[in-house]
């Protein structure tokens, strides 16, 4: 289960609530899916992955024999199979790699912190990655535990504490990579009260916000506040016009803060957006709504290298 806490800082401009994983000791992904929908009242539980394909069974019996001795090395080995796989387009062979990494605790490896937050996000992107078999829904589940695991870590080794905040401890970066990962996993989850997920998105992709600057890391920045932008323009409760001007804000400040030249994609998706949100705006005049978006829809072309004629 997460927890929603609040945060005080000396500076004001830092106080906020952040997402908080609870601990869970001997962890274990599909364990932590399973446990997430019998919390959920009325959610059914979708079947789990299928059996993975006998063509990878050596592969399984090697790693985890690695995994005793050498764990980063079958970590990497699987990552190279695992993305080798979903690049051919062997949906088979790449569930049967996430099922074998779903059984995994890496916080029982004796790795670094480091390098435990940096493969538990990587799990999180791997097996948030539909595949053949299961639905949709189970791997979006499994990437949010996973991001929460790196949440977890990163807390108990900042403060002993894994279901303490210290957003300012070593690894910040991670910290907020971890946030913006699990904005984005619980903006688009296909289960669940969108409206409560939407919330969840945007507690999360903010306090990824209170580490990612424009100046700093404009990439992550960037990133996190195109999730910010799209929970508050998906969010199906509260009132409309004000979600939507909350998103125009977000996707402004990411065209007004990047360099069209250094980032032309990350700008052009940002002018997209903002005349994607500008055309669903219900208040103002509509005449002008509609001339902002064309004019964001031109630049977007523009930045894309796009010709409109």
């Amino acid at each position: 289960l997460i927890t929603i806490i609040f945060i005080k800082t000396s500076s004001s401009k830092n106080s906020g609530i952040a997402i908080v994983p609870s601990y869970q000791p001997d962890f274990d992904v599909d364990a932590a899916v399973h446990n997430y929908f019998a919390q959920r009242a009325g959610e059914p539980l979708p079947p789990p992955p299928p059996a993975g394909a006998a063509t990878i069974d050596s592969g399984r019996a090697k790693w985890t024999a690695w995994l005793r001795t050498q764990p980063v090395a079958a970590l990497d080995d699987w990552w190279t199979r695992f993305r080798a796989a979903t690049a051919d387009g062997a949906a088979r062979a790449a569930a049967t790699l996430q099922d074998w990494a779903a059984e995994v605790d890496i916080d029982a490896l004796g790795l670094g912190p480091r390098q435990a937050v940096g493969w538990w996000l990587r799990l999180g992107d791997a097996l948030g990655q539909p595949t053949a078999g299961a639905p949709p829904v189970w791997h979006q589940w499994r990437s949010i535990v996973c991001y929460e695991a790196a949440l977890r870590r990163l807390n108990e080794a900042a403060t002993g504490d894994p279901t303490a905040v210290d957003r300012d401890a070593p690894l910040p970066r991670e910290w907020a990579m971890a946030q913006a990962n699990l904005a984005s996993a619980w903006l688009y989850l296909e289960a669940g009260d969108q409206a409560t997920n939407a919330r969840y998105a945007i507690t999360c992709a903010s306090a990824a916000l209170w580490v990612f600057h424009a100046a700093e890391h404009p990439r992550d920045w960037a990133w996190a506040q195109h999730v910010l932008a799209a929970a508050w323009r998906l969010r199906p409760d509260g009132d409309r016009a004000a979600n939507l001007r909350n998103a125009l804000a977000c996707y402004a400040a990411v065209a007004s803060a990047l360099p069209e030249a250094e980032l032309p994609r990350e700008w052009a998706r940002a002018q997209r957006d903002l005349a994607r949100t500008w055309r669903e705006l219900p208040d103002g005049d509509a005449t002008t709504n509609l001339r902002h978006a064309a004019e964001h829809f031109a630049a977007a072309a523009r930045g894309l290298g796009i010709s409109l004629k």
